[in-house]
């Protein structure tokens, strides 16, 4: 026993408080809405002005951060971008999905997504522009609630009704419209009946008149390990096409899994068929 506390001790002394400090202030520059002051900081890391002062300065010489000339202040800056955008970058996950996003949007008109979970939301790794008449604006690295998302409801599929139950308690389910679903029972309800056809919906419950389609993408192991989803404006589609359409982005995703290696024994969980059809949009019918 003894052993086994001084190696943590070792653990927690070998930590550099400095570098702890900086990615703290990284966090909540990128958190916030607004530029922040030294005194801002100072007061949530609660600690002395001058620390945070040096701090800063070697963030901006990095370009990590920028001061604002005017206010004084400071935001996010240009190399903090290239780090998150490296990470969208890195592995496989991403140099297989973004070419089989691209040809979903092409081929559906989609705007298409591509996210993983992170606490309890769901960060965007990528995202691409459909050719439809509407831009959803997201961009990598911007996080969205679970509940609301047909992207957030796939990374939610293989979970037991505890842990959807402790995750979605864990977050503040708020109403984005009319339609969104603040039910924790009511969104279990759904994510069952969701794993019997492998996609899930979000009809208009993160924007009005946004309708969106979302499936896992499973690794090797048949773990969920990211979800794609792609949107359109409800005028677009008849709703008779939900399944459809919900049926081709399952078996897009279907196929990313493979490429990440998952088993077909893996990906029979869901016992929906991939649909063959083309699925075309309303605009696009005689």
């Amino acid at each position: 026993m003894k052993s086994e506390r001084s190696t943590d001790n070792r653990d927690i002394k070998s930590r550099s408080q400095s570098l702890d400090r900086g990615l703290q202030v990284l966090e909540m520059l990128a958190a916030s809405d607004t530029e922040l002051g030294v005194r801002d900081l100072a007061r949530e890391l609660g600690i002395a002005k001058s620390i945070v002062q040096r701090l800063l300065n070697t963030l901006v010489d990095r370009a990590f951060i920028e001061q604002e000339p005017q206010s004084r202040k400071y935001r996010i800056g240009s190399k903090s971008f290239e780090i998150g955008a490296g990470f969208t970058r890195s592995g496989s996950l991403a140099e297989i999905c973004l070419p089989e996003l691209e040809k979903m949007a092409k081929a559906h008109q989609l705007n298409c997504y591509l996210g993983i979970l992170r606490d309890s939301e769901a960060l965007y790794l990528a995202t691409i522009q459909g050719s439809g008449p509407i831009a959803i604006q997201v961009s990598p690295g911007d996080r969205i609630a679970l509940h609301t998302t047909a992207l957030g409801k796939a990374l939610l599929l293989d979970m037991s009704d505890a842990e959807i139950r402790n995750l979605l308690t864990a977050s503040r389910l708020t109403r984005r419209t009319a339609s969104t679903k603040v039910s924790v029972p009511a969104l279990i309800a759904e994510i069952r009946k969701a794993e019997k056809h492998g996609y899930t919906l979000s009809l208009g419950e993160n924007i009005i008149g946004i309708y969106s389609f979302g499936a896992p993408i499973r690794d090797k192991t048949g773990r969920i390990v990211a979800a794609i989803s792609g949107a359109l404006p409800q005028a677009m589609m008849q709703r008779k096409a939900l399944p459809q359409l919900g049926e081709a982005v399952a078996a897009i995703a279907e196929r990313i899994s493979q490429r990440l290696g998952a088993s077909s024994r893996n990906l029979a969980a869901s016992s929906r068929a991939p649909a063959a059809a083309k699925f075309v949009p309303a605009a696009g019918r005689a």
